[in-house]
């Protein structure tokens, strides 16, 4: 899984921090190791989040449909056989609800299996809903009104608060940007400049190479705990930031091996 993955990367990239010492070529080595060894579970991840997103917005459409051809007459079977046909990601599912339908299993066990399908808690408890809902004789039409009315509802709110985190999110990347920048021309024009005058207290306190040691392991915890952050301002669970901490991390490595 991502999170497993993720923590897994992190683990590694620790260990190899504190076996690599004060050689800043090994950090930034073992350092790209690392995101090669994290990069693919992310990349598999953010191909599924994009699929999950692309149903979220499908999903009030698809029980609308649902409700309309009611209306026009059909049975809740020939319902969402036809709502399933123009429902984008979702065809393939509702595919396999009828056809469990079509061998007798009914509409309330097909329906909730539809959902642990897709494996998103949002699908499932509004799936449990229409299926309680059927199982005591409720007007389905209405019914499938109000969950997509209701669907369409958590979706704003989702969509507002997603905005907000973007904000936030790129508040966090530009002050790592900063803090980037600022190592870097500190590292290039400000020490340099002191420990080729031969000042004695300079030279008793650190070399450029521990100096440069320092200030990427730094680099490293800062993007490690900015991209948690992240994760904690946009989805509330801080694990889900774990791939923001590689592309702080691969930014990081990629400043430190080309401007320092």
């Amino acid at each position: 899984t991502l999170i497993t993955s993720g923590l897994a990367a992190l683990a590694v990239a620790a260990l190899t921090y504190v076996l690599a010492g004060s050689d800043p070529n090994l950090i930034l080595l073992l350092t790209f190791s690392v995101m090669i060894f994290a990069v693919p579970s992310f990349i598999v991840s953010e191909i599924r989040n994009r699929w999950e997103n692309t149903v979220s917005k499908t999903f009030p459409s698809f029980v609308r449909a649902i409700a309309e051809n009611q209306r026009m007459g059909m049975n809740i079977p020939k319902a969402l056989k036809a709502a399933g046909e123009r429902a984008g990601p979702l065809k393939e599912e509702v595919e396999i609800v009828t056809h469990l339908m079509d061998l007798g299993m009914n509409f309330e066990e097909a329906f909730k299996r539809f959902a642990r399908r897709l494996e998103m808690p949002f699908a499932v408890r509004l799936a449990e809903e229409i299926a309680e809902a059927a199982k005591y004789g409720g007007d389905m039409t209405l019914v499938f009104d109000m969950t997509a009315k209701y669907a369409e509802n958590v979706l704003a709110w989702e969509k507002r608060v997603g905005n907000e985190a973007v904000e936030k999110m790129m508040e966090v990347y530009t002050s790592f940007g900063v803090y980037l920048m600022v190592t870097v021309i500190m590292m290039t024009q400000l020490i340099p400049p002191l420990i080729t005058a031969n000042n004695p207290l300079i030279h008793s306190i650190f070399t450029m190479g521990e100096l440069r040691s320092i200030n990427l392991q730094t680099s490293m915890i800062l993007a490690v705990t900015s991209g948690l952050m992240i994760g904690k301002l946009g989805s509330n669970k801080s694990l889900s930031g774990l791939k923001h901490s590689i592309i702080l991390m691969i930014v990081a490595a990629a400043v430190f091996t080309f401007f320092t």
